[in-house]
């Protein structure tokens, strides 16, 4: 499903190839996003679960505590 969910993006921007777009370049960046979708939500939950076990309890406290519990996730997840 994820070759074709990219070929269909090709084909609708293809208009804007012709102005110099970078269309094949966006069809493969979703590709690949799209595919990387289930490693990166089981590597969140992986480094959720340590935090979890380290004492993080992510729905408690103010908004920017939990925002501040969250960026411990997701720093560690984005290289």
């Amino acid at each position: 499903a994820v070759p074709e969910l990219s070929d269909a993006l090709v084909r609708l921007l293809s208009p804007l190839a012709r102005l110099g777009a970078p269309v094949g370049v966006l069809g493969a960046a979703l590709s690949i996003a799209l595919t990387s979708i289930p490693a990166v939500s089981e590597e969140f939950r992986r480094i959720a679960d340590a935090q979890r076990v380290r004492g993080a309890r992510f729905d408690d406290g103010s908004l920017t505590e939990r925002i501040g519990l969250h960026a411990a996730i997701l720093i560690p997840l984005v290289p």
